[in-house]
């Protein structure tokens, strides 16, 4: 049977599920009409390949993580956890999964305006940065595990802002730029965390070993 504490998590988890489904539902919606508007008669491989397609590529390579992670912080620290973290703590990390959550809501509104879009992408990573180092403060077993994500997000975020505000660049350049790093953010994110957000089932390793 659940504990008092699981069925808290499992709830916040559901609710911050249905948030980001409708960032998703709310961007692909949103990216569908401006390909139909901007290419009235082309061919779906033609709408697809446009410098405006890389918000919705960056919308889903963001959310996919930020939601996994998310949910893997929340069982391991209060499902699997010490039972040693401060009175408060769930209540400040779901605050601001919920805050991020209406960030990638606020993106995928954005679909149709690359640049403002990813000044909006700015501004999620400076709050999982905020969120990361809040972790530190309030739990035990969070900062060793949410390190490396603040890394990540604080080395994408300069990128970012400075493809941004660089002038050696145009509008195009700029949002292709922009995409890449989005994609790249995640490629690391995975690649330094897979045993995060993957972690080897208890005993396999000791199996292995033997």
């Amino acid at each position: 049977m659940a504990t008092p504490v699981e069925r808290s998590v499992d709830w916040l988890q559901r609710l911050y599920a249905v948030i980001v489904g409708l960032a998703l539902t709310e961007g692909f919606k949103n990216a569908l009409t401006a390909a139909n508007q901007a290419l009235p008669t082309a061919s779906l491989f033609e709408k697809i390949l446009r410098t405006d397609t890389w918000p919705i590529i960056a919308l889903i390579f963001t959310i996919v993580p930020f939601f996994h992670g998310a949910n893997r912080h929340l069982d391991d620290t209060y499902v699997f956890g010490t039972d040693h973290e401060k009175s408060f703590a769930l209540v400040i990390d779901f605050l601001f999964f919920f805050v991020q959550g209406t960030v990638l809501y606020w993106m995928a509104l954005m679909i149709q305006y690359p640049r403002y879009f990813f000044q909006v992408y700015c501004f999620l990573l400076v709050i999982d940065i905020v969120w990361g180092i809040g972790v530190f403060f309030y739990t035990s077993v969070g900062w060793p595990k949410v390190k490396t994500w603040v890394w990540i997000n604080f080395i994408a975020v300069a990128f970012a802002l400075i493809f941004l505000a660089t002038p050696l660049l145009s509008g195009n350049a700029k949002i292709h730029a922009l995409g890449i790093v989005a994609v790249v953010r995640t490629v690391f994110d995975y690649a330094y965390q897979w045993k995060i957000y993957y972690p080897l089932r208890e005993g396999t390793q000791d199996t292995k070993q033997e």
